[in-house]
């Protein structure tokens, strides 16, 4: 008949160690609390900027060339938006010479109110909310300078939306300090970044810009109209509130 083996023991090096390692946890754990200062890896990081973002829902954004002829705050789906209306002033930086350029657009603006807030598809709400149809969709691509003079990318997206009233040629994307999509995935990636090598949350803005346009004309005859007013946007951003 077979024995049962005895069970394995620890040796006293060995026994020292695993009370050593236990120590340690304890410690780990008691520690941060002992002093009133966490793990900072237990805290979530702050956005940058936060409140130079939030502030914007209540102040709204000033641009170069247009003036703000009323602003008010409306809901949209579930969350809050300022809507601006602006209008051009002929001698502006953004004048144009053409007849066509809109005198008047309509800028909306959507900014997180905590850190952990994060961009969302907000444009699967945005067309039903107003009771208008989506057509001609595209990019809309541009760059615009940083302070470093470095270029910033940002694709937007572009199309048209209408009803038997009104036609509009439609700016969408989500602003940050380096750059802006209208895919939340694009800011997603910049965050971690962010996190990693600053430990803060990149702040972020969601912009939609309306501009009129003649009933169910052509999108492409207002792309330079709406190239010029999506800068000016990302620029005052970055010169104000992501600064």
């Amino acid at each position: 008949m077979k024995s049962i083996p005895a069970k394995p023991t620890l040796s006293r090096p060995w026994r020292g160690w695993v009370a050593l390692l236990l120590v340690a946890i304890a410690l780990a754990a008691a520690l941060p609390g002992y002093f009133g200062k966490p793990w900072p890896w237990t805290q979530p990081p702050q956005m940058a900027h936060l409140e130079q973002v939030q502030a914007l829902r209540q102040s709204g954004l000033g641009l170069a060339g247009w003036q703000t002829e009323s602003r008010e705050e409306i809901r949209i789906g579930v969350r809050r938006w300022s809507m601006q209306t602006i209008v051009r002033e002929p001698s502006g930086p953004l004048a144009t010479p053409s007849s066509e350029s809109p005198a008047s657009a309509i800028l909306l603006l959507r900014s997180p109110m905590r850190s952990a807030d994060a961009p969302e598809i907000d444009w699967v709400s945005f067309s039903g909310e107003f009771g208008l149809r989506v057509d001609s969709r595209r990019n809309l691509r541009f760059s615009v300078n940083a302070s470093d003079g470095q270029p910033i990318l940002v694709n937007t997206r572009f199309s048209r939306h209408w009803n038997a009233e009104q036609t509009y040629a439609v700016v969408q994307w989500y602003a940050w300090p380096t750059g802006g999509s209208a895919d939340p995935g694009r800011w997603f990636w910049a965050d971690q970044r962010m996190q990693w090598t600053q430990q803060q949350r990149m702040p972020w803005v969601a912009i939609a810009l309306l501009l009129p346009m003649e009933p169910l004309g052509n999108l492409e005859e207002s792309h330079a109209d709406a190239e010029l007013l999506a800068k000016a946007v990302q620029s005052a951003l970055m010169a104000g509130a992501f600064r």
